[in-house]
């Protein structure tokens, strides 16, 4: 290919694991579930992609207190000198870094990529019986400011989100609710059947509004 030809970038291979094994305390850690994830995103796309990348995109992950990357190549074979971790864990690193990979793959740096991410949060959670060391590393990578209110985990963080966002749309607490019940509610149809869910239990909007004994508060506004 000349340096004048344009590169495209193409997703070639997609793969997921959900990991449910009969004893919770078998379960894997998040690099387990990203390796599994990586080997089925090969499959995919015919095989021998692992062996031939140029680099591989990590989400971090806040589940476990363990250096994914090291676990990654000793897991994959992969050389570790390929693998790059971004900065932090959030809710936008996924698209981010696809945006990076294709950047590379357009501008010839890379010919092919990969990005994985992973959580496994119910093994964590088992492991330290019930969720002590959970969220080590969002503990870690939050700044000064963050920890001094409280604003660790996702959950602490993306009502922040919700609240603003509401007003600024010129909506009701009313309207707010109900909008987001409904983009929750189709996302729970499309994961009845879909393999890589943990949840597949479809949902209507009102079941997911409505604050019960099943569907307690967390953190204002969300249940």
């Amino acid at each position: 290919m000349s340096n004048s030809a344009t590169r495209i970038p193409v997703i070639i291979g997609v793969g997921e694991f959900n990991d449910r094994p009969d004893n919770p305390d078998d379960g894997l850690d998040s690099a387990g579930l990203m390796a599994e994830a990586l080997r089925r995103a090969d499959m995919d796309a015919g095989g021998g992609c692992l062996a031939d990348l140029d680099l591989l995109h990590v989400v971090p992950q806040i589940s476990w207190d363990i250096d994914v990357p090291t676990a990654l190549a000793a897991q994959t074979g992969l050389d570790p000198a390929t693998i790059q971790e971004a900065p932090i864990a959030s809710g936008d690193s996924p698209v981010r870094l696809l945006n990076d990979a294709a950047n590379a793959i357009g501008d010839g740096s890379a010919k092919i990529v990969a990005i994985t991410g992973g959580e496994a949060l119910r093994s964590a959670a088992r492991r330290s019986g019930g969720g002590g060391a959970l969220f080590t590393k969002s503990l870690e990578m939050a700044t000064d400011l963050r920890r001094k209110y409280g604003l660790v985990n996702p959950g602490e963080i993306y009502p922040l989100y919700e609240n603003a966002l509401r007003p600024a749309l010129g909506q009701s607490l009313a309207e707010g609710q109900a909008e987001s019940a409904l983009i929750w509610s189709k996302m729970s149809q499309i994961a009845e059947h879909a393999e890589g869910a943990w949840l597949k239990k479809p949902l209507s909007p009102d079941a997911i509004a409505e604050v019960s004994g099943s569907n307690r508060p967390i953190a204002f506004p969300y249940s």
